[in-house]
């Protein structure tokens, strides 16, 4: 069993990597193929590198599920679910700070 700081950095790393990656494509496209295959390659591609350091659950409702279910306990919950709302919350903001200036001069506004 890995550690827990190690787990902890993996489930942040792989939640960043997903919502960079899968919502930045969902936010410049509207083709729902290229969407939908980004986050199943995404996703694929993020389990086989961090799923047997961490479980992969990269979502804070999958922790709060497994601890529900008695899968997870409730140290390893917080320690999984902090991380990972952390890392959503940067991927999201570097999403916002590379793509709201594009959007608004599409739209036509000045920034």
């Amino acid at each position: 069993m890995h550690s827990l700081l190690k787990r902890c950095f993996a489930e942040g790393i792989g939640t960043f990597i997903l919502v960079f990656f899968a919502v930045g494509v969902a936010c410049v496209t509207t083709n729902v193929v290229a969407i939908a295959l980004t986050f199943g390659l995404v996703l694929m591609a993020v389990y086989y590198t961090i799923g047997k350091i961490s479980g992969c659950n990269l979502n804070p409702a999958v922790s709060i599920a497994l601890h529900t279910s008695g899968k997870l306990s409730l140290k390893d919950m917080l320690f999984s679910s902090v991380p990972q709302c952390a890392r959503a919350s940067v991927a999201s903001l570097l999403l916002y700070l590379f793509l709201a200036r594009g959007a608004a001069v599409y739209a036509g506004f000045v920034l």
